[in-house]
């Protein structure tokens, strides 16, 4: 068990701390920044085993030190020029760490039909496995052959005490934390939930396999909160969220009042604004007056064929601004009064931001010919 008390601007910054008792006693000199990512999977997140990841948390936190670690996809090591300050592992909680035991032979998730496919040294092979997995879930579809609770216990509990093996007092923070993948009909709904430090962890964390409502990942954050756990969820790629991200209705279809309200706004005080998979401020149809609103545009849903979001408003923070004024001038309190951050959402473990220095999000990417032609043998609107 560690604690994170020195840097406490850092978590004041990342919504953990009241901005005020952190910062008020601290002149403008003695405030520092500090530079990290808290939005990176590893090779026990299954998209990311799947798409060639070969990088473990250690590495991860490795990497965010300077030190050089595989990128794989047959391109070279990945290795950051500048250090970074703090760091978050925040692997996927559905099926965490399953996809990677399938590759042990002793394990009994090895025999599942799968294996094979998502095991394949041939990255459209596994890529097509992944995508078979990714329908099947966004539609509902469970295969309780995948799911092993005490499998991902045992990987939980390794990420947070990898984090806390890698934090060092004044000098590098790290975090433990999770990302909440909930992908109703290709929808995209996640976020990353992110603890203090490993003080009352739970043993397991929750999944979208357990619900795809944010509400009831809300009471769930809840309870850990009164089993003596600090932590934040930070929603992200609303833009991939055809409408639902910003939403004036429940997942319900329900208007929101101020209960939801009120348990929103403390649940999630940040919102990742910007990242690998596009900005998620505005779009064209929402600002037509704003030259720069198709600035870094995804404009997907989290299909893995391709398909487009058709509604616009719900999806972008610029207009959910407006809409939380909107509920604050009635007396209802603000469900969307953010802080934004921007982060990386890398699946190969090395969050970098540097232009030069891109690896792309998935390990396959590392090498620069499949990160702009796709995937050899990749079907044309899989390649985004």
């Amino acid at each position: 068990m560690t604690t994170r008390n020195n840097i406490r601007a850092l978590a004041a910054m990342l919504g953990m701390l009241p901005l005020g008792g952190a910062l008020a006693a601290e002149s403008a000199a003695q405030s520092n920044a500090y530079f990290g990512a808290v939005h990176v999977h590893t090779y026990y997140s299954f998209d990311a085993y799947t798409n060639g990841t070969l990088a473990s948390p250690a590495q991860a936190y490795q990497w965010a030190r300077g030190e050089a670690i595989p990128g794989g996809g047959g391109g070279p090591d990945l290795k950051i020029r500048q250090p970074l300050d703090f760091y978050a592992v925040s692997d996927h909680a559905e099926w965490l760490g399953v996809f990677k035991m399938m590759e042990e032979p002793a394990s009994a998730i090895s025999k599942h039909p799968l294996a094979p496919l998502i095991t394949s040294p041939d990255p459209n092979t596994a890529m097509q496995a992944f995508a078979t997995v990714l329908r099947d879930f966004s539609g509902g579809k469970r295969d309780r052959a995948l799911e092993d609770p005490a499998l991902s216990k045992s990987v939980w509990s390794k990420i947070a005490a990898t984090a806390d093996e890698y934090y060092r007092p004044g000098e590098f923070t790290t975090f433990p934390a999770f990302e909440w993948s909930a992908n109703p009909e290709m929808r995209n709904l996640h976020r990353v939930v992110l603890f203090r430090d490993s003080r009352n962890l739970p043993d397991l964390v929750l999944s979208s396999l357990d619900s795809t409502d944010p509400e009831v990942l809300w009471e769930w954050m809840g309870e850990q909160r009164q089993q003596g756990a600090t932590l934040l969820a930070i929603p992200h790629n609303g833009n991939a969220s055809d409408g639902l991200m910003f939403s004036l209705q429940t997942v319900d279809g329900k208007p929101l009042d101020e209960a939801y309200i009120r348990t929103r706004a403390a649940n999630e005080p940040l919102y990742e604004i910007t990242q690998i998979k596009g900005t998620s401020e505005t779009n064209p149809a929402l600002s037509p007056n704003d030259e720069f609103a198709n600035f870094e545009q995804w404009d997907y849903t989290l299909s893995a064929d391709g398909l487009r979001p058709t509604q616009r408003k719900g999806s972008f923070a610029r207009q959910a601004l407006l809409d939380g004024l909107g509920f604050a001038a009635r007396g209802m309190g603000d469900p969307f009064q953010y802080g934004f951050i921007g982060d990386s959402d890398t699946h190969n473990a090395a969050a970098s931001n540097e232009e030069y220095n891109y690896s792309g999000k998935f390990a396959f990417e590392n090498n620069p010919k499949v990160r702009l032609q796709g995937v050899p043998g990749q079907p044309a609107h899989q390649v985004q």
